[in-house]
C-alpha cells in the first residue's frame, strides 16, 4: 500500500533533495513528514505526488506546506454523511469561510459527488450551498428532504411576492431575482454549461 515513505521516495525522484549530514536531523525531518500528511489516504499521496511530479516546474525538492497543500488539492470531494471540516469554536466567520471552501471544493471537483448534479438538475442547489457552509459537512438523507422543502417554500415566497399584494413585495421580488439569477449561475457551473 502506497505511504509516506512512498511519497516521499517519488519526489526525491523528482526533484533535488540534499539529505542532512546529521542522521538524526534527517529523521527528525522523515519523522515530520510522516506526521503531518499520516492522515492522507494512500490514492490522495500518490495522486498528490503525481501531481507534483508532472506539474510542479521548479527543480529544488518541495517544502512540507507545498507537500500539504498539494495533497490537500488532490483529495478526493467529501462523500455524503462525512464529517463536517472544524473551525475554531465562536469564530463565526472563520466557519463561514470554512463552509465556502468546502463548496468551491465540491463544486470546482472533476469527481463532484452526485449529489450536487442531482441538487443542480431538480433546482435545489442553493438550499445545498447554504446547508454545507453552516454545516460544513455532506447532509444526510433526513437532511436532504428538509433542503429540498426549503427550496420549495422559497419558489413559494418568490411566486407570493411577484403577485404582490403587500407592502414589501417589490423589494422581496428584487431579492428572489437576485437569488434565482445566483441559482441559476450556479447550476450552470455544476452541470458543467459554464466555468466558473
Amino acid at each position: 500500500m502506497y505511504d509516506v515513505a512512498d511519497f516521499i521516495g517519488d519526489l526525491e525522484v523528482a526533484f533535488a533533495r540534499y539529505p542532512s549530514k546529521d542522521p538524526e536531523a534527517e529523521r527528525r525531518w522523515v519523522d515530520l513528514v510522516k506526521r503531518k500528511l499520516q492522515n492522507f489516504k494512500p490514492q490522495t499521496l500518490q495522486a498528490a505526488s503525481e501531481s507534483m511530479v508532472t506539474f510542479r516546474t521548479t527543480k529544488g525538492f518541495p517544502s512540507l506546506a507545498e507537500m500539504i497543500k498539494a495533497c490537500e488539492k488532490a483529495m478526493p470531494p467529501p462523500e455524503p454523511g462525512t464529517a463536517p471540516v472544524r473551525a475554531e469554536p465562536g469564530h463565526a466567520a472563520t466557519a463561514w469561510i470554512i463552509g465556502e471552501e468546502y463548496w468551491n471544493k465540491c463544486v470546482y471537483s472533476e469527481r463532484r459527488p452526485e449529489i450536487f448534479v442531482t441538487a443542480a438538475r431538480e433546482g435545489w442547489h442553493m438550499m445545498l450551498k447554504g446547508f454545507l457552509v453552516r454545516h460544513r459537512r455532506m447532509p444526510d438523507s433526513q437532511e436532504v428532504l428538509d433542503i429540498k422543502a426549503d427550496a420549495l417554500i422559497f419558489l413559494e415566497a418568490y411566486e407570493d411576492c411577484v403577485r404582490g399584494g403587500f407592502p414589501q413585495a417589490k423589494a422581496f421580488e428584487k431579492l428572489g431575482d437576485t437569488l434565482l439569477a445566483a441559482r441559476e449561475h450556479w447550476r450552470q457551473i455544476i452541470l458543467g454549461e459554464k466555468r466558473g
